[in-house]
């Protein structure tokens, strides 16, 4: 995910534009419903990302 993106990526209706990820659906819910539940339980979601090799997410939960 590019560094401009990496913030718009977890609001709703949001998706990564890209020639790569053309071939995959989606509408563009799952992140923005993952922040919402996390941020409702005091948590949040880390992202690591490298263009051109992947990412991925962690969900943070506080003790």
């Amino acid at each position: 995910v590019p560094q401009g993106q990496r913030e718009s990526i977890f609001k709703l209706y949001q998706r990564q534009d890209s020639h790569e990820n053309s071939q995959i659906e989606g509408d563009g819910y799952g992140l923005a419903i993952c922040c919402e539940m996390l941020a409702l339980n005091h948590g949040r979601i880390v992202l690591d990302s490298e263009v051109g090799r992947g990412s991925s997410f962690s969900a943070i939960f506080p003790r």
